[in-house]
């Protein structure tokens, strides 16, 4: 017996998105050991009272492993003790999240002491004790915190029936799916680009689709779709409700696995980066996405302002931050140091214009790159685990 710790809050948002990470998982594990039995759980279990029970398992798989200051009790609790816990833990797929996603700011960024402990105790379980990574830029990440890691990517990204085969590459958009942000930061941008969207793809059916429970964002999101002609889907808890990305012509969304879900199918994608995740993502594949911010001062300007932030109000920060001509309220944080990407659609349909009139060959390169990374890095690695 296996158990795995998901990402996915099925008691709340239900994210499909998490959910297509460990239902992905699982199912890479399966394709290897078949009857594998794998009890999956939420991250943030606390399995104090039933020691005896986890420690009959083979290994501990952290589906989706954020990297984080404090992973300990902030995204995990395994236990009171963690020295308690006796199978090896093995986290998949780590991610890192920062805000505005510039790579230049990877360079000012650190792990605390509590969290490269705990990277410290896990990384022995890991084939040739490298962490295996998502993106190319959580790899670099770690090299700078002092640890090695492995490109096997994000688990959603694969479905086996399609690894090597090549994308869609329709001449006609039948059908589009939109996914809105997670943050009110980019509503008028989600406006302006669903409008746009509209205009441009007026006969196709248009579809947006709410991968989570619903928020204020969304709500308002939704009322303004629905004028444009926008059919509502709401596909948040279980992966069978996205199943119909299968037949879509194009997605274009904020939803980094909205995006990785039609990839996997071989339907064409455009991630709108919110943050370091996706712009990870689309540095890794090479293509397929846009910021969806834009950085108001450099990296090491960036990293000054957000640091102070933390700390409150700091004499000669004020004098800084004023000196921005932007409206927005200081008390949002982001607002601070990033704005909306203005060019963001005029680019956007400059991309789609391009791929319609090339056959989408820029898709070609992310193809290469999800069947590459599973050949040499995900599926050595789950054939790995799976030998401990």
């Amino acid at each position: 017996m296996y158990i795995g710790l998901s990402t996915c809050p099925t008691h709340s948002s239900g994210n499909v998105g998490d959910k297509l990470i460990t239902d992905s998982m699982i199912k890479l594990l399966k394709e290897e050991k078949n009857d594998i039995e794998i009890e999956t759980y939420f991250r943030r279990e606390d399995f104090s009272s039933r020691l005896d029970h986890i420690n009959k398992a083979k290994c501990i798989f952290l589906f989706g492993f954020p990297l984080v200051n404090n992973i300990i009790p902030k995204i995990y609790r395994f236990a009171e003790d963690l020295d308690y816990i006796k199978p090896p833990i093995i986290p998949i797929s780590a991610a890192y999240k920062f805000f505005p996603g510039d790579k230049k700011l990877l360079d000012y960024k650190s792990l605390n002491k509590s969290s490269k402990r705990f990277i410290n105790r896990v990384i022995p379980n890991c084939p040739d004790q490298k962490i295996p990574v998502r993106t190319e830029w959580v790899g670099y990440f770690l090299e700078l915190q002092g640890f090695k890691s492995k490109l096997v990517g994000d688990p959603a990204w694969y479905d086996l029936d399609y690894i090597d085969k090549s994308f869609h590459n329709p001449d006609h958009i039948n059908q589009i799916v939109f996914t809105p942000p997670h943050k009110r930061f980019y509503l008028n941008q989600a406006k302006e680009i669903l409008k746009r969207l509209s205009v441009n793809f007026e006969e196709s059916k248009k579809i947006i689709s709410f991968q989570s429970a619903l928020k204020g964002i969304d709500r308002e999101i939704r009322q303004f779709a629905k004028k444009y002609g926008w059919t509502v889907k709401y596909t948040s808890h279980d992966t069978e409700n996205i199943e119909f990305y299968r037949q879509s012509d194009l997605h274009v969304g904020y939803r980094k696995h909205g995006h990785l879900a039609h990839l996997r199918w071989r339907r064409p994608s455009i991630v709108l980066a919110e943050d370091s995740r996706a712009m990870g993502l689309t540095d890794t594949f090479g293509t397929a996405g846009f910021p969806a911010f834009e950085s108001r001062f450099s990296a090491r300007t960036t990293h000054k302002i957000m640091n102070i932030s933390q700390l409150g109000p700091i004499s000669g920060c004020e004098s800084l931050l004023n000196s921005c001509s932007f409206s927005e309220k200081l008390p949002i944080k982001e607002r601070k140091v990033a704005k909306p990407n203005q060019n963001i659609t005029s680019n956007l349909i400059k991309f789609l214009n391009i791929q319609l009139e090339n056959n989408w060959n820029s898709y070609d390169k992310v193809q290469k790159k999800i069947d590459k990374t599973y050949h040499y890095g995900m599926k050595p690695f789950i054939e790995n685990i799976l030998s401990i």
